[in-house]
């Protein structure tokens, strides 16, 4: 991803948040093998305004409002494994592996992004991605709890189709009520006299 593809998804995301009519959110890749290579390492060896940008846009997605869902058609690396963790539920396929290689490069991941991966796989599980920068297989990340479906690749598009209907289904309000205190009680920011006013 450049800065220019970060805009782009931003302003996408902006979009979607800004309409009524979206229920769900799906984000997939377009490529046969891979999911998304992550940040431009050119680009990050500049001066590192990219890197505040992609923050931005993680953080933006993690934080919508209407249930996502990431259908990963492949493998994913660097940043690409934050953008898949930061949606509601992912969809993986068979064969497929995510890698986040920035201690090869003597870099040290973004800390927001560390919290994150903390707060969502737990301690142990984000040490093997980040600082022994594992590569681990789909059985493995569905197992770990980063994947929360795992598919034959044939079967991709039509389980997250399925999914996103059902999802669309259902009570809106319940849903992003539910949605929002989940995430508040796992960032510890969760206010139960606030979350009364939620449901």
């Amino acid at each position: 991803l450049s800065a220019e593809d970060i805009e782009l998804f931003l302003s996408h995301l902006e979009y979607v948040e800004t309409r009524p009519e979206p229920r769900v959110l799906v984000i997939t890749g377009n490529g046969p093998k891979t999911f998304c290579a992550g940040v431009s390492l050119v680009e990050l060896a500049g001066d590192g305004a990219i890197a505040e940008f992609f923050q931005e846009l993680t953080d933006k997605l993690a934080n919508m409002t209407i249930p996502t869902l990431c259908a990963m058609n492949g493998s994913a690396f660097g940043g690409g494994v934050e953008i898949s963790l930061c949606c509601d539920f992912r969809i993986g396929v068979k064969g497929m592996t995510v890698q986040i290689p920035a201690a090869r490069f003597g870099l040290c991941y973004p800390i927001n992004g560390i919290q994150r991966y903390i707060q969502r796989l737990g301690v142990n599980t984000a040490k093997r991605l980040l600082m022994a920068a594992e590569t681990l297989d789909a059985d493995t990340l569905l197992s770990v709890g980063y994947l929360t479906h795992l598919v034959e690749r044939d079967e991709l598009t039509e389980t997250a189709e399925q999914m996103a209907e059902n999802l669309s289904k259902l009570a809106p309000l319940a849903v992003t009520g539910m949605k929002q205190i989940c995430d508040q009680m796992v960032e510890g920011t969760l206010c139960v006299e606030d979350a009364q006013t939620i449901v």
